[in-house]
This record gives C-alpha cells, structure tokens and sequence, in this order.
C-alpha cells in the first residue's frame, strides 16, 4: 500500500482537484493521509463534507500550524503505522497525468539503493520544473545570489543541478534530491531519516533530504515517465513575498548551518549578508520592515547551533 500525505493550508480547491486525478489515475492500493494545517478560511470543514465518507481518505486536523514539516509528519507518522510500503509526498496544487505514483513505485524497485522516486513536472505553461539536486554547500549557495550568480566562469564550478534532461534512460539516478511538490519515499529509508526535520517551517526540505540520504548511502531517481502538473506555489503565494523570502532565506542558512557543518566567518557572513539584504528592503516596503526584528533575530539564533549538530547526531543514531 502507498501512503500518499497532502498537506492543506488554504487551498482546498486545488487540494480536491489533485485528490480526484489521484483517483482517476493510481492504479496501486493507497490511502490519501489529508492533513489541513489548521487552514483559517474552513478548509477543514470543505474537506470533511467532501471526503468524509471515503475509506481511502484519512483526514487530519492540525490544530496549530507548525508548518510544511511538521503538518506532513502528522500523515506520514500515520502511514507508517498503517504499514505503507512507500510513502508519497504531495503538494495541493499537483495534478497528476497519469500513473505517475506506480511507475515512480516501479522505478524505486528496480534497485535497493534507491530510496527516492520524483516524476517528469510540466508548469501550466508546458516547461519541464523538475530538477536533480545535489546536496547544498557553501560554495553552492554563494553562487546562486547575485551578483556572484553572473560570473559564468565561477559559477561553472558549481554543480548544483545535474542536467538529467540529457539522459537517454527512462530512469535517471544520481546523488541528491528532487523537488519536494511530488516524490515517493521508501518507507524503512524515512524512518531511518527520522522524517522531516520539524525545524523548518517551509522551504529547503529537499536538501536536508538530500545530506541525510548520502549519509545513508541511498540514491535518488527520476522517473521521466511518470507525470505531473504542479500549479506552483498557489497556496503560498497568498502569504505575500515577504512571508515567502522569510523562510527560503532563513532556511537556507539553516541547513548550511545544521547539516553543512558552516561555521565561523563564513556563517556569519553569510547572516549579515542576509539580515543587511532585508534591512535594504524594509526601507522600501512594509511587509519587510514589519518582520525585520523577527527576521534579524531568527538570523542570528544560527549561531547558537553548533556546527553540523543536526547531521552528526544524526549519523551517530544511523551508524
């Protein structure tokens, strides 16, 4: 059975558009583990008299919203006890085309060390939005900001998506992670990952993924037959920019911080670059200037992390 975990917050609409292209679609045994993220406009309520008398559909209230990780974590924990072989990560605004979660099964099969399946991901506007990521370092994440990101002859040093558009395989596996909007995980792996790290209230989940999987010595593939729609970021955007760059900023750092082992002036470059960025935009816009205390503390908190404290507890307990 493949445990599928759909976290709602706001956005119950597309929540039960992706529900019904699931149904149409899956050909395997599953169960939908529906989690609403303590949604304020009665998603809860929509969802309920919706779904409420369908055996393959669990939903789950969560009281307080904790964020991307933690709500998910409430469906998979329940997964697992059900004993789902696989567990499939989806977003609300994903439509699937077709049969994506069986051949993306099919695909974790063929190898034991493979622990993660993504699908083929088509924007509304036909462009191919998947990508085969290494796990985030330093070096990386430097040469993704401006004005670091033009200078084509450094930036070629940086690997940080592999081109696996290129492959002549249906199947394309590598070392990382692939995005977070739609993967299947294998059960016995997340437990061994200890889930998601509840940390991180949204953003960058993919790359904590990613260091834990290569201490684990797990592989991760795309299956270029299976497909998807994603409709990105539709529940998100509602938030406002500023609530959106918070976390991708914040969280960023985080995993540099508690999986990259960062440490030193290199951190603490990397934390006044971000809070002096904010600073320059709270000065222009309210939305910044209202959460630049917030964002300027949460900041600095990394420093109370010591360095690589996540990733090397973690190896202890895997090891």
């Amino acid at each position: 059975m493949i445990g599928i975990v759909l976290l709602n917050y706001n956005n119950y609409e597309d929540t039960m558009k992706c529900i019904s292209s699931i149904k149409k679609h899956t050909l395997l045994p599953y169960k939908i583990y529906l989690i609403d993220n303590a949604s304020p406009d009665n998603s809860y309520y929509k969802l309920k008299e919706k779904f409420n008398n369908e055996n393959k559909i669990r939903l789950i209230l969560a009281r307080v919203n904790k964020g991307y990780s933690t709500g998910n974590n409430l469906g998979i924990k329940e997964a697992i006890k059900d004993e789902a072989d696989a567990i499939l990560i989806i977003n609300p605004d994903v439509i699937l085309i077709n049969d994506a979660i069986s051949k993306m099964y099919d695909a974790m099969n063929l190898n034991l060390n493979i622990a993660v399946v993504g699908p083929s991901i088509k924007s509304p506007s036909e462009n191919e939005a998947q990508f085969a990521r290494p796990k985030l370092t330093y070096f990386d994440f430097l040469f993704s900001k401006k004005p670091l990101l033009y200078i084509k002859t450094l930036k070629q040093k940086s690997n940080r998506f592999y081109n696996w558009q290129e492959s002549n395989n249906d199947i394309f596996v590598f070392s990382g992670m692939v995005s977070g909007c739609c993967f299947l995980i294998n059960t016995k792996v997340f437990l061994e990952c200890r889930l998601l790290d509840e940390n991180i209230f949204l953003y960058h989940e993919e790359d904590i993924l990613a260091h834990k999987l290569e201490v684990l010595g797990y592989k991760t593939a795309i299956q270029k037959n299976a497909r998807i729609l994603h409709n990105h970021h539709s529940s998100i955007s509602k938030n406002g920019n500023s609530f959106s760059k918070f976390y991708q900023w914040w969280s960023a750092l985080y995993v540099l911080r508690a999986y990259a082992g960062v440490k030193g002036i290199k951190m603490i470059l990397l934390i006044l670059a971000n809070i002096v960025t904010w600073f320059l935009m709270s000065l222009q816009n309210k939305h910044y200037r209202v959460r630049l205390l917030e964002f300027t503390r949460d900041n600095l908190n990394l420093l109370k992390f010591h360095p690589g404290l996540k990733l090397k507890a973690f190896r202890i307990k895997n090891s």
